[in-house]
C-alpha cells in the first residue's frame, strides 16, 4: 500500500533520476543545478554584491498598483489586456499592463536577479514582506486586477473550441477572502498581466490586421514558431517566479539518493508496467525518496507541535492558491507549445531553460492536491497532516526501507477506503478525465525535459491513473 500512497508524489522523482547513467543527461543536469551558482567571495564577505538588479526590481514592484492603474466603474468597456470586456461589479482600480519597453526592462532585471544567489534571497525576502499599503489602494488594485482578469479569461472562452479558448481557459487568478497579501502577490498580477498583454499582441501580429484573434485556426500558428517562443518564454518566467516565491524551487530532489543503485535500474523496476499486478511494494525503495519527508514539509509550510504535524488552514489555502496558479502557468505554456508544433522538444528546453528536474514534481503534486481538494474537500489536507505524524522518521527523513510505514487514517477511513468511498471517478467523468490530463500534462513535463525513454517505460496516462486511482 505504501506505494499506492506515495507514487502520484513519487514517480517524477524516479523517473528523473534514473536518467543519470546517460551522459548527456548528466550533462544536463549539472547545467541545471549550476544556474543558480553564488559567489563564493560574496557569500565569504570579502566582495560586496553588485545588488543593482534587485534594488530595481524591488523598485518596480512598489509601484505596481499605485502608479499605472486604471480608475474604473461597473460596466466600463476596458481593452488595455488586448480584448474589449466589461468590467465587473465592485471593480473601482485596475492594473494595467506595462509598456514593452518597461515589461522587458523588468523582465531583463529580473532575470538577473533570479540567477545570481545573493540577489535572488534579498528578492526572495522584499517580495515576502507583507503589502506596503497604508491606504488599503494597493489590495483594492490587486483584487480588482484578479477580478477583471478572470472576466478577460470568460470572454476569450465564449469561442467556444478554438486554439485561443485552448491557450487561455486554464490561466486563472483566485485570491480567497481576507488573505494576507504580499509583494510577491502584487509582483505575479502584474507580471499576469504584462504576460497576458503580450500573448494577445503576439497572437494579434500572427492574425493580421482586422482579423479577431478568436478566428484563428491551428493551421494559423505554422510558420510562426520563434514568435511563439518568446510567448511560452514570457509565460514560464511568471512560473519561475511563482515557483521561487513558493519556495518550490528549493526542493533538493537528489540529496541522499545513490545514484549508483538508481543507475542499476533496482529502483524503477517497482514503478514499471511489468510491475503492476497487484498492490505489492516490491522493489518500490522507499529509500530513494525518504529524504522528501522534510521537504515536504517546509514546501506545505506544516508546522511541528509535540508530536503532531498540522497544516494550518491559512497556509493550506496559500499554498494551493501558489501552486494553482504555477499549474496554471505551465498548462497555457504547453498549450502554446502545441499550437507551435516545434520538430523538437529540445529546442524548448534549449530557449526556455525551465523544464529541468522538479517541474514534473512541482507541477504533478500542485495540481492533484488542488484536483483533489475540490473532490474531497479538507481530507486531503488531513490526510498528508497524518501522513507525516503516523510517520514521523519520514517526516524528520530518517526513514528507512526497514521502517514500517503506517497507513494514516483520517475519521476512521484510510486513504485507499477514501478514495473508493468518497472520491467516485466513475459517476463523475470530468473529473476523471480531468486528473487524467493532469498526467498526461506531467509526461509531457517530461518528455519535453529530455525524458521521453523513460516515460515510454511507465505507460500512458491511463496507464498511470488505473495505477493510482482504480478503485
Amino acid at each position: 500500500m505504501k506505494r499506492r500512497l506515495l507514487l502520484f508524489l513519487v514517480v517524477p522523482i524516479l523517473v528523473l533520476t534514473i536518467t543519470s547513467c546517460d551522459a548527456d543527461m548528466r550533462s544536463t543536469l549539472a547545467g541545471t543545478l549550476g544556474n543558480f551558482g553564488g559567489n563564493v567571495y560574496i557569500q565569504a564577505g570579502l566582495v560586496e554584491g553588485d545588488t543593482a538588479n534587485v534594488e530595481a526590481t524591488t523598485s518596480a514592484v512598489s509601484s505596481f498598483g499605485v502608479a499605472g492603474t486604471a480608475a474604473v466603474g461597473v460596466g466600463d468597456d476596458f481593452s488595455d489586456f488586448g480584448v474589449d470586456i466589461k468590467i465587473p461589479a465592485g471593480v473601482t482600480k485596475v492594473m494595467k499592463p506595462q509598456s514593452k519597453q518597461d515589461r522587458e526592462t523588468f523582465a531583463d532585471d529580473l532575470t538577473e536577479t533570479l540567477t545570481d544567489n545573493e540577489q535572488l534571497a534579498k528578492f526572495k525576502n522584499d517580495m515576502g514582506k507583507p503589502l506596503a499599503d497604508p491606504d488599503g489602494e494597493r489590495k483594492k488594485a490587486v483584487q480588482g486586477t484578479v477580478d477583471t482578469f478572470n472576466e478577460l479569461v470568460k470572454e476569450l472562452d465564449k469561442g467556444g473550441a478554438s486554439p485561443i479558448t485552448e491557450i487561455f481557459s486554464a490561466i486563472g487568478f483566485e485570491i480567497e477572502e481576507g488573505a494576507e497579501l504580499t509583494e510577491g502577490d502584487v509582483l505575479l498580477v502584474q507580471m499576469m498581466v504584462d504576460m497576458v498583454a503580450t500573448t494577445i499582441e503576439t497572437l494579434q501580429d500572427i492574425a493580421g490586421e482586422g482579423k479577431d484573434i478568436q478566428d484563428l485556426g491551428d493551421g494559423d500558428f505554422d510558420g510562426h514558431q520563434e514568435k511563439l517562443l518568446d510567448v511560452v518564454d514570457e509565460i514560464l518566467l511568471v512560473a519561475k517566479v511563482s515557483e521561487e516565491l513558493s519556495g518550490a524551487s528549493n526542493l533538493d530532489l537528489f540529496k541522499g539518493i545513490d545514484l549508483k543503485a538508481l543507475m542499476s535500474g533496482d529502483a524503477f523496476k517497482g514503478m514499471s508496467r511489468s510491475s503492476r499486478d497487484g498492490d505489492s511494494d516490491e522493489g518500490f525503495g522507499i529509500e530513494f525518496i525518504a529524504h522528501l519527508g522534510p521537504e515536504l514539509v517546509n514546501l506545505f509550510r506544516i508546522t511541528k507541535s509535540g508530536n503532531t504535524y498540522t497544516w494550518t488552514g491559512k497556509n493550506y489555502k496559500r499554498y494551493l492558491r501558489e501552486q494553482k496558479a504555477y499549474v496554471n502557468l505551465v498548462d497555457q505554456a504547453l498549450s502554446v507549445i502545441r499550437k507551435a508544433k516545434f520538430d523538437d522538444d529540445k529546442v524548448v528546453q534549449e530557449k526556455t531553460d525551465f523544464f529541468d528536474e522538479s517541474t514534473a514534481f512541482v507541477y504533478l503534486a500542485g495540481a492533484l492536491l488542488n484536483e483533489f481538494d475540490v473532490l474531497g474537500g479538507d481530507s486531503t489536507r488531513k490526510y498528508i497532516q497524518a501522513l507525516m505524524t503516523e510517520n514521523p522518521k519520514f517526516a524528520n527523513g530518517t526513514f528507512t526501507d526497514s521502517d514500517e510505514f503506517v497507513e494514516p487514517e483520517v475519521d476512521g477511513k484510510t486513504l485507499e477506503q477514501w478514495l473508493e468511498d468518497d472520491i467516485d471517478f466513475d459517476t463523475n467523468p470530468g473529473n476523471k478525465e480531468s486528473v487524467k490530463k493532469i498526467i498526461e500534462n506531467t509526461l509531457e513535463i517530461l518528455k519535453i525535459g529530455g525524458f521521453k525513454f523513460i516515460t515510454d517505460e511507465i505507460g500512458d496516462a491511463d496507464d498511470l491513473f488505473d495505477d493510482w486511482f482504480k478503485n
